[in-house]
């Protein structure tokens, strides 16, 4: 009987041990992947400049801010299942209270230090509506609350020297050449993309996996749930605010329309043909829809409204389509 025991835990043993091994084999074919990724987002936004005029480039580096606003906004979705729809908050924020620095101070060199206030105050935001485990409210209040100011902002106006600025009209920023604000996007794209693609194969990434699937269950295997919410919420809302902070830069201006819906709507359309965990299907579809709206508005103000809400309403049908393909894939 002794003999046998022995032998049965040894299986058990030998069980966990190749299952751990498997797990290690697949992040690092999975970090592999990503590195490859990132490789080919290298070759192409280096040679972008020298092959691409004045337009293309400038469409271009509106497709990089837009993917690294969908790929922070990504990171709350796939690593604590938070699905905001106000995420326009901490993008629109960054741009706005840089805009009225330099209305006050007219040194650009300060403006960065904006766009970390408004990551940091939206992540508060993020973080306390993330507490509750109700996951269909959060969608909802973020939206609420993501409305709510885009309606407010036109109201918001500062008298400077007898001028009044802000209102519908909104605020100036200082002009950058186009290729100045394209390296510094590639450069936030690259680090963001290496980022998420290696937090989400380590241990801390797991970590933030667990509470994505069972907030219950992580507690119950010693992970501090309230704390990964944190940290997860001030990421996501940091490197929005830096995307939000580079918009604003690439337009020279801000106003109400940078809260608006089609902003918030934005990266969960982006996500909706590609698997979630992926960063360079994140990249694309983002890249897919700054270039298909901008087409539409050339033929007609707005008509990628009209995309997005088929988009919308299709959603359920192409993400179980979506999906049914990812096992397909994976099981060949």
């Amino acid at each position: 009987m002794k003999g046998k025991k022995e032998r049965e835990e040894l299986s058990k043993v030998d069980i966990i041990g190749n299952a751990i091994k498997n797990y290690k084999e697949l992040y690092r074919k999975k970090r592999k992947l990503r590195l490859a990724e990132f490789l080919i987002l290298v070759v192409i936004f280096t040679i972008s400049p020298f092959v691409s005029g004045f337009y293309f480039l400038w469409l271009m580096t509106l497709g990089i801010i837009y993917s690294i606003y969908t790929l922070a906004w990504n990171c709350m979705e796939t690593m604590i299942g938070r699905t905001s729809l106000g995420h326009a908050i901490p993008f629109g924020l960054a741009g706005y209270l840089s805009a009225i620095l330099y209305l006050y101070i007219k040194n650009p060199l300060f403006i960065p230090v904006t766009w970390m206030i408004a990551g940091v105050l939206s992540a508060v935001v993020f973080y306390i509506l993330s507490l509750s485990r109700d996951r269909v409210a959060f969608v909802f209040i973020s939206f609420l609350i993501g409305t709510v100011i885009w309606i407010l902002s036109p109201l918001f106006t500062i008298t400077l020297n007898g001028e009044v600025y802000g209102g519908e009209e909104g605020f100036s920023l200082p002009s950058n050449p186009v290729l100045a604000t394209y390296t510094f996007s590639v450069v936030l794209l690259l680090a963001t993309f290496l980022f998420f693609g290696f937090l989400r194969t380590s241990a801390t990434g797991l970590k933030f996996a667990t509470v994505r699937d069972d907030e219950k269950a992580a507690k119950l295997v010693g992970v501090k749930v309230n704390k990964v919410k944190a940290y997860c919420s001030l990421i996501s809302c940091i490197i929005t605010a830096l995307a939000g902070g580079l918009y604003a830069l690439h337009f020279s201006h801000v106003n109400p329309e940078i809260f608006s819906i089609h902003v918030a709507l934005f990266p969960f359309i982006a996500t909706i043909f590609f698997k979630n965990d992926s960063e360079i299907g994140v990249v694309a579809g983002s890249f897919i829809l700054v270039f298909a709206s901008n087409y539409l508005n050339s033929i007609f103000p707005q008509l990628h409204l009209l995309l997005y809400s088929a988009l919308l309403i299709l959603s359920p049908g192409i993400m179980r389509w979506r999906d049914r393909r990812a096992k397909l894939m994976s099981v060949g």
